[in-house]
This record gives structure tokens, sequence and C-alpha cells, in this order.
């Protein structure tokens, strides 16, 4: 028996009537997992159709048609299939085939958004001695360079020429997506940060503008956080190279303490704008959160020329529960 079975091993086949039963066996034992994730992909599949109508708004026709009409009717044919007795032996063929059809799908789907996102990334990685004593490898310095390529630069005439224009795909790679300015290429992204310890962060930024060749906006950022104590700030320039943009010299600073779990926490942050010599921003925050509960009381000034407001704000949540007030929950200026 066993030297029927080595004869077949190079084609990992048992000889015919073993392999038949072995195929009727497998068939039998995994037929509800096939058809629980042929539902399951049919069902996903159908649902990320949403979100083409968000991040391909200029071509959610085109992938409409690879989606709702060849993957999935070919995803649902091949459950059909499965609750034909004559047609087991073609489940896995058939299975193993929707699936490279759903791949290719959405690889074409990505393909005809009319753009091609491109960079060179460099990683450096260190090891560190945790608190157990073990020894990790973490991320100490990385360097990335990234632009976009326009296939179709009006975006199917979305883009009006001489006017602010921002809208997806525009603010991908930069936060300062404003443009007016017909081009094939968005700016060059540049991004260093080094990482010398857990907790403290350096992060530079910078976009630059190839078909102007001019230095669009650059950053500079440090954040610290040490147990309870956080502290962060930025520096950031940017040149009015463009309609829609300005020209800018800001500072923002962040200092917090506490934690956001349980007990005395607050935070105070500012924004300081060196063109203009004025304080555009500050933000003060005092929260205190008990194992049930917790209260917090915020208060915000704002002066951006155009508009000068003082806000104070509240809030009282109950764990598991919900919260009431016209406080959201403590977000971050350096996210």
């Amino acid at each position: 028996m066993f030297d029927s079975l080595y004869s077949q091993a190079k084609r990992l086949r048992f000889p015919a009537e073993i392999e038949t039963r072995y195929r009727e066996d497998y068939f039998v034992n995994t037929i509800s997992s096939t058809r629980i994730a042929l539902i399951l992909g049919i069902v996903l599949y159908a649902a990320f159709g949403i979100l083409d109508l968000y991040a391909a708004p200029l071509s959610w026709q085109s992938a409409w048609i690879i989606r709702y009409g060849i993957v999935i009717p070919l995803l649902v044919l091949t459950l059909f299939i499965s609750y034909v007795d004559e047609l087991h032996e073609a489940v896995q063929p058939a299975t193993c085939f929707s699936a490279i059809m759903a791949g290719l799908g959405v690889a074409y789907m990505i393909a005809i958004t009319n753009e091609v996102e491109y960079g060179v990334a460099n990683r450096i990685f260190r090891n560190r001695r945790t608190s157990t004593g073990s020894v990790q490898p973490y991320e100490f310095m990385s360097f990335t360079i990234t632009q976009k390529q326009y296939f179709d630069p009006t975006f199917g005439g979305t883009f009006k020429e001489g006017q602010a224009n921002i809208f997806y795909p525009l603010y991908t790679l930069t936060g300062f997506a404003t443009s007016s300015i017909v081009r094939n290429f968005a700016p060059t992204n540049v991004v260093a940060r080094v990482t010398p310890a857990p907790g403290i962060t350096f992060d530079a930024r910078a976009d630059f503008d190839t078909k102007l060749d001019r230095l669009l906006d650059a950053s500079i950022t440090t954040l610290w956080h040490q147990e309870r104590l956080f502290v962060a700030g930025t520096y950031f320039k940017t040149n009015q190279l463009d309609r829609g943009t300005f020209e800018s010299n800001q500072i923002q600073g962040q200092f917090g303490w506490g934690s956001l779990d349980r007990g005395l926490s607050l935070s105070v942050t500012i924004s300081y704008d060196i063109f203009s010599s004025r304080l555009l921003n500050s933000h003060t925050r005092l929260m205190y959160f008990w194992d049930c509960c917790g209260v917090a009381l915020d208060y915000q000034k704002y002066d951006v020329g155009i508009r000068s407001e003082n806000r104070l704000t509240f809030s009282f949540s109950l764990k598991g529960i919900g919260s009431f007030g016209n406080l959201k929950r403590p977000e971050s200026l350096f996210q």
C-alpha cells in the first residue's frame, strides 16, 4: 500500500481510488466554510462600493461596473455552483478563479482613478531593552519621499483653473493642498523622522512645488511624552505660491499632564503667528475621571483676523453609557 502512495508523491496525489474518496471527504468537511467565506466576500465587496463615491468620485461609475457587474455576479455564481451536486468538482477551481478576479478587480479600480503614487522610504531600526528585560527592535530613523502623478490633471473637468481647488486626491499627501494651477505632478512630499528614545520624536516635513520650482511649505515638530507628562511643539512656514495659499510663520505648542483614563489631567495649547505678531488661539482644558464617570471643562480663545471668539464648554460622561454637554472627547493638536 505504501509503495503505491510513494509512486504518486511527486504529483502530490493519492492513487485514483484513494484520491476520489479524499476529495469527497474534503468537500464534505470544507463546503460550509467555503460558502460562509463566499457570502462574507460578497457582502464586503458590495459594502466597499460606498467608499467608491468618496475615494474615486470621478470614476465611481466604472468601479461599480467592475464591482457589481463582474466580480459580485461571479462570486454569486460560485456560491450557486456549490449547491449543485453535479458540479462539486468545479467548486474549488471556481472559488480560486473568483478570488483572483476579485483581486484583479481591486487592482483595476485603483488603476482607473487616473493617478499613480510613488515614493522611496528608508528606515533604520535599533534594538532597545524593555522593562521586562527583553530586547525589542524599534524604528530609530526614517526618511520618505513621495509624489503623485495625475494622468488627468483636470479630473474630468472638476478642476477649475484660476480658482482655489481643494478636493480628493489633492490633499492626500499634504494638508496644504489648495491649487489653482493645472499640473500633472503633485508637490513632492519629504518627511524625516527621528525617535531617539521611546516617547521622544522629532519630525521634519516639506512640500516642494515641482511646477514652480519653489518650496511650498515646511514644518518641524517635536514631541516628548514621558509617563503623565506631554510636551509638543511645531513650527511651520508656508509660502504664498498659489491662489488660496498664504504667507505664514506660525508656532504651535502644547503642554499636558495626567491621564485620560483616571484622575486629574490638564492641557494648554497655544498658536502664535510670527508673521502678524498675533496670538491665534489659546486652548485650556481641565478634566477629572473616576472609575465610573468624568467631567471636563474647556476654554478656547480664537483670533484669526476675520473671526474672534471666546468659548467655554463642558462635558459629563458615564463610562459605558455616554456623555452630555457641548464638549467632545479631548483631541490632540499634534495627531
